[in-house]
């Protein structure tokens, strides 16, 4: 069960017992004034009738009371015919070679906007994740529904530095995106392509994601031709000039293996093409 909006729940829990407590000693103030005045047999006479309209008053109270929180709080039941969710994990590159400046701002600022744009407009059942990755790889945000907190944690991806270990974020993804059983899974692969660093080879990741049913589409993070970038700069404080190459190959390559597909950029009917070709 996915519950949209859970903070309504704990305020039920902090709510009713409120009223509850409020009414109890109100109850019991009202009881005390009462009984300085008229005589006691008269007024169990005229407590009893009241108590029973009195409970079932509250009765209703409470029940509507319990239904509008619940309704609030959105919880969501899949049904039998209902699609499942999927599984997204996007993977972002965040070696060197995404300070090129190709893409505006930066190649790392564009690709952190097209998965804001993915994210936004992934359907309400699905799970989303994100993955960083240069020579290491960092797990930004594990599967969630919850997608304004992936967006916000985006923000935590800052300055592009160090090698590019691809195949290694791609192993972590596919083990994040099968974390959930009883989903389809998908990656969305942003980078230059070009894997410089990691223990594990484009082959080794191509024979993971299919062993665990796991699509990757692949975004090619940069222009066709080499693009000068700095890299850092020297004890004089020069710039380091490097060279960033896309390497549309690989790229292309992992998505037609794990029947999914290559994309040269982010647009509106993309995540359109990615569900049309969810496997059945």
């Amino acid at each position: 069960m996915y519950i949209e909006n859970p903070i309504y729940l704990y305020l039920l829990l902090v709510v009713i017992p409120l009223i509850v407590w409020i009414e109890i000693y109100s109850t019991k103030r009202r009881k005390k004034l009462v009984l300085k005045f008229s005589n006691l047999p008269a007024i169990k006479r005229i407590s009893k009738k009241k108590s029973l309209a009195h409970q079932v008053t509250s009765l209703a109270f409470y029940l509507g009371l319990i239904s509008l929180f619940i309704a609030l709080a959105n919880p969501h039941l899949p049904l039998a015919l209902e699609r499942k969710g999927v599984n997204f994990v996007l993977v972002i590159d965040t070696s060197g070679s995404m300070k090129a400046n190709d893409y505006k701002p930066s190649r790392l600022e564009a690709a952190k906007n097209a998965a804001k744009l993915l994210i936004e407009r992934i359907h309400p059942q699905d799970y989303i994740g994100v993955i960083a990755f240069s020579d290491s790889v960092r797990i930004v945000s594990y599967l969630t529904p919850m997608k304004e907190k992936v967006i916000e944690k985006l923000e935590s991806i800052k300055e592009p530095e160090g090698k590019t270990a691809i195949w290694d974020a791609v192993i972590s993804a596919v083990e994040m995106a099968s974390s959930i059983p009883n989903k389809k899974s998908v990656i969305i692969l942003l980078s230059d392509g070009a894997n410089n660093a990691g223990k594990h080879s484009i082959d080794d990741a191509i024979k993971y994601a299919k062993a665990k049913g796991v699509q990757i589409y692949t975004i090619g993070m940069g222009s066709e031709k080499p693009v000068r970038y700095i890299a850092g700069y020297d004890l004089f404080g020069d710039p380091i000039y490097s060279e960033a190459v896309l390497d549309e190959s690989s790229l292309k390559k992992i998505a037609k293996e794990t029947n999914a597909q290559y994309f040269k950029s982010v647009s509106e009917e993309m995540l359109g093409e990615i569900y049309s070709k969810l496997p059945e």
